[in-house]
C-alpha cells in the first residue's frame, strides 16, 4: 500500500522501521506508554487538530502524521522556543492563568 507521504512525494519510513518490534519498543518507552495510547494520542491529533477522518489515519505512516502537523503548525525548531515565543503563545492563547 502506497503512503500519504509517498502519494505527496515525500520519503517513506523504511520498511525495516516500520515493522520492527524494537523501533516500536523504543518509541513506547521513550514516551513512557504503551502502543494503544501511543495510538489514541495521535488520533486525537489527527482527527482532533488536522480534521482528518479515521480511515485517513489508519492508512498514515508516523511520517505523515509529521509532516502534515509540520505544515499545520510549522517546521519544529532545533532550539526549542526561547523566551520571546513563548510570551507570544501565551499573549495568543491566554489560559486565564
Amino acid at each position: 500500500m502506497t503512503s500519504l507521504s509517498e502519494k505527496r512525494g515525500g520519503e517513506p519510513m523504511s520498511e525495516h522501521s516500520r515493522d520492527c518490534p524494537e523501533y516500536w519498543a523504543r518509541a513506547q518507552a521513550a514516551q513512557g506508554q504503551g502502543f494503544a495510547e501511543m495510538c489514541a494520542a495521535a488520533a486525537r491529533v489527527a482527527m482532533g487538530l488536522l480534521g482528518w477522518p479515521p480511515d485517513a489515519f489508519w492508512q498514515a505512516t508516523p511520517q505523515d502524521l509529521r509532516l502534515a502537523l509540520e505544515g499545520r503548525l510549522g517546521r519544529a525548531s532545533a532550539h526549542g522556543l526561547g523566551r520571546a515565543e513563548l510570551e507570544q503563545l501565551m499573549a495568543r492563547f491566554p489560559d486565564g492563568a
